[in-house]
């Protein structure tokens, strides 16, 4: 496997900085809950979404050269024990989520 390396920066190096950004920046998602500042699901979406934009980055960086993940929704499960049923409600038809943390699913 070739490494690949940008400015002298190994992509590990690069993984491990983003994943302790991402966790940084959940601890304070999950600060903003248990502050009652937003709510679990509003909180767990923000993480999911910080996650694929700091991916994104990197695969334009790279120009798809390396596969990058950044797993999220240990995260997000942290934050919102019931973030599988709301991202289930958010990819459905009838969904939208309040800033109140309250999920409403409508018909229309």
């Amino acid at each position: 496997m070739k490494k690949i390396m940008i400015d002298n920066v190994s992509i590990e190096e690069i993984n491990e900085t983003l994943t302790q950004k991402l966790n940084e920046y959940a601890s304070s998602r999950k600060r903003n809950v248990e502050n009652k500042l937003e709510s679990a699901a509003y909180a767990a979406i923000l993480v999911e979404k910080y996650a694929d934009g700091l991916c994104e980055a990197v695969r334009l960086i790279v120009f798809d050269q390396w596969h990058f993940n950044l797993d999220s929704e240990v995260l997000c499960k942290e934050i919102d024990p019931e973030y599988r049923k709301h991202l289930h409600y958010r990819n459905s038809k009838y969904t939208s989520i309040e800033f109140t943390g309250r999920t409403v699913v409508s018909e229309g």
